[in-house]
């Protein structure tokens, strides 16, 4: 987690998509005063004058430019807690250049994503069906949610780590978990589809630039509608009750440490 340390006593704390939030009533911020404005939707073209008196902000699905983070825009602005596991909706170079701290959620998805597992949620030719055989799993990315899985893999015989190119080739099953930056989108494109094995099964639970050709659609990728073995889902598991619980734990510390 980053380190804030504000030399203001009184924030203005802006949260830009409440609804999908879920901010308690009261936060405990000790030493600090604040004023709380919260709008439930925001239009892209609404963030530049709903945040111009923002010191702290907090959103979970707008795209936060350098334009938005100039001073020109935000120039109170000290701190960006960004509700999802990556930080890729926000330029970070800007943030950088005004000394902006942003802070995520990492982890607070992990617990709601194994629960939709465990609770059946998947289809019935579900992954965990898979691996109880004698499969090779084979997981991409060692972060909350990768080390879950690579945990969950373990007690059913899954040991190691490998390099990248030997996962894809002797892996039944690759799990995909990593952030998205300029280095891992499209880190899966046709050169690792060539060599994987033909049976393998590919599951990306990360944003869907790390596969290229997501977000799939007709229009971009030739499989969909051709009966290909595709399965492609929302991406809600931070919307889960778990989640909300870990995010309203969280989002006190990431203010203020």
């Amino acid at each position: 987690m980053p380190s804030f340390k504000s030399g203001l006593k009184h924030h203005t704390i802006v949260v830009l998509e409440s609804a999908l939030v879920g901010l308690p009533r009261k936060l405990d911020l000790p030493g600090y005063t604040y004023h709380l404005i919260s709008y439930p939707h925001t239009a892209t073209a609404e963030i530049a004058s709903r945040i111009k008196d923002a010191t702290i902000l907090i959103a979970v699905t707008l795209k936060l430019n350098a334009h938005l983070l100039s001073k020109d825009v935000s120039p109170k602005l000290e701190l960006i807690d960004y509700v999802a596991s990556g930080t890729d909706g926000v330029d970070l170079e800007a943030c950088k250049k005004r000394s902006i701290v942003v802070c995520n959620a990492t982890g607070a998805s992990v617990t709601a994503t194994h629960e939709a597992v465990q609770e059946g949620k998947w289809t019935e030719r579900s992954v965990l069906n898979a691996m109880i055989c004698e499969e090779v799993v084979g997981v991409i990315g060692h972060g909350a949610i990768g080390k879950r899985i690579a945990k969950l893999s373990h007690v059913l015989g899954m040991e190691g780590r490998t390099p990248f190119n030997e996962v894809l080739r002797h892996s039944t099953v690759v799990v995909v978990v990593v952030p998205r930056t300029s280095d891992s989108t499209d880190m899966i494109s046709l050169r690792e589809f060539e060599l994987m094995r033909h049976n393998a099964v590919l599951i990306n639970v990360s944003r869907g630039g790390i596969v290229d050709q997501e977000p799939a659609t007709e229009d971009n990728c030739r499989l969909i509608g051709q009966g290909a073995n595709l399965i492609t889902t929302p991406h809600t598991e931070w919307s889960g009750r778990a989640t909300e619980i870990h995010w309203m734990r969280g989002m006190p510390s990431n203010v203020v440490v």
